[in-house]
């Protein structure tokens, strides 16, 4: 497929990687978006499930979704950096393949950033699916209701650099952000502070919101604009049993 000539305001960046079950819910909702100066950018990792042969279906009637099939495995957090190397707009906005955004996110969070701001951050919910056990629930449940920028920063739209440094150092493993789903960076924040760690086997999304924080604070939007869905196939699933 023939790219646009001209940059889109935002790049929703879809990793990919033997996500058939949920993906075209995550897709759909991307197409729903009240906002509409967006591409749609799918990077497959290398998937056996059938996802990309969802992807190249959907293409041929979505003319804002570009895939792109990795000739080799990068892994998870590989997939999430060569998307932003990827990415032509100007913010980027990640679209997990098991999660959806709500039909106004782009447009909300945009509606949020000033000229400078370079994190949006929103409120997400949470969707369990069969299989999900009680203690795992609890734990997202807890986390979400202790650990959440309205349980940080309570009554704040927007978040300093150094108010979110000097909470950062009090609690740097416990993530008060969220999945990418519930984020949108500006694409001028990975070049100047760099792409995901790879080093990371969990929390790299963490550490990669809170090292954009602590340059640039951050805006929130108090609305539940992306769903996280849990579910024992996820890959942070995976990764908690084997690693």
């Amino acid at each position: 497929q023939s790219p646009p000539t001209m940059s889109p305001r935002v790049s929703v960046c879809v990793p990919t990687y033997n996500g058939a079950a949920y993906l075209r819910r995550a897709l759909d909702s991307a197409r729903r978006q009240s906002f509409r100066d967006f591409e749609l950018l799918a990077v497959d990792d290398g998937s056996t499930d059938g996802t990309r042969e969802l992807l190249r279906a959907y293409a041929r009637r979505e003319p804002r979704l570009r895939v792109v099939e990795n000739p080799a495995r990068l892994g998870l957090v590989g997939n999430w950096n060569r998307c932003v190397r990827l990415a032509r707009g100007e913010w980027v906005k990640f679209l997990f393949q098991d999660d959806a955004l709500a039909p106004r996110a782009l447009e909300r969070m945009l509606a949020a950033a000033g000229p400078r701001d370079m994190l949006v951050v929103c409120r997400r919910r949470l969707r369990f699916e069969p299989g999900v056990g009680p203690a795992l629930r609890r734990l997202y449940r807890d986390h979400l209701r202790e650990h959440s920028i309205p349980a940080r920063f309570p009554g704040r739209a927007r978040v300093s650099a150094a108010e979110f440094a000097d909470r950062f150092v009090e609690l740097p493993g416990l993530n008060c952000v969220g999945e990418p789903t519930a984020t949108l960076v500006r694409r001028e924040a990975f070049r100047r502070w760099g792409l995901y760690d790879p080093e990371l086997v969990m929390l790299c999304d963490w550490e990669l919101a809170a090292r954009v924080a602590v340059n640039a604070g951050l805006v929130w939007v108090d609305d539940a604009l992306a769903l996280f869905r849990v579910h024992p196939r996820a890959e942070s699933a995976a990764n908690r049993r084997g690693r």
